[in-house]
């Protein structure tokens, strides 16, 4: 998911910037699901901020529908930890 985030930024960015739509059966569960980890690694790059739980119940408050599970739930804070070990090398602190 993470390349296609990439992919669709990449694209974005190249055409303008305009809205980017995501719909899937139900409107709610896997583009649901896209949304929430495009928006996590949006306001990561920006704000360097992971407020899962916040992007989460913002979406809801559009589409209560999102994120129903707590699979979809782990997702996230999966998928937002990825895109942030991309950049361990970059971090100014060290584990010890």
């Amino acid at each position: 998911m993470m390349k296609q985030i990439e992919l669709i930024q990449s694209w974005q960015q190249e055409t303008g910037n305009g809205p980017v739509i995501v719909h899937c059966m139900n409107g709610a569960e896997r583009s649901g699901l896209f949304c929430v980890v495009a928006a996590l690694v949006e306001r990561t790059k920006i704000e360097q901020d992971v407020a899962v739980e916040q992007i989460i119940k913002q979406m809801r408050s559009i589409r209560p529908q999102v994120i129903q599970s707590v699979d979809q739930f782990k997702f996230c804070y999966d998928a937002i930890k990825t895109y942030l070990e991309q950049y361990d090398s970059y971090s100014n602190f060290s584990e010890h």
